[in-house]
């Protein structure tokens, strides 16, 4: 019985971003990739960011490489199945190569997506150093 809650409560989700979308005039693709994925990571980063500034106990590491892992590891792992479970299924389903199409929306969010991941990696790697005080 709670699947059938769960479902029904992201389609109402998907539907009310439908909507926001229409009245703002903006795409699906859009809609979806900004606003229901940064829903969908944000538990995530106040869980990884409560695990990383936790005190270990007395004989444990310390949980902050773990947590800025899960940070990078988590999306990722969603993103690379999800989009490859969906591009085998259409691969299957068509029985020949599975065209995509790009658009101008497409490529502003995959640079978006590429500078946010090489900047947060810069970020980290100059904090692990030291080079920026916290």
């Amino acid at each position: 019985m709670y699947i059938v809650w769960i479902f029904d409560f992201a389609n109402e989700v998907v539907n009310l971003l439908k909507t926001i979308g229409v009245l703002l005039s903006m795409s699906d693709e859009f809609m979806g990739q900004t606003f229901l994925t940064f829903g969908n990571s944000l538990p995530d980063l106040f869980n990884n960011t409560a695990n990383a500034r936790r005190k270990p106990q007395p004989g444990e590491e310390h949980p902050g490489p773990m947590s800025t892992s899960a940070c990078f590891g988590g999306p990722l792992v969603t993103m690379l199945l999800g989009f490859g479970i969906a591009s085998l299924l259409g691969t299957l389903k068509v029985g020949d190569e599975l065209q995509l199409s790009h658009s101008g929306v497409h490529i502003l969010l995959y640079v978006t997506v590429a500078l946010s991941l090489t900047s947060s990696l810069v970020f980290i790697a100059c904090n692990i150093d030291g080079v920026i005080p916290t």
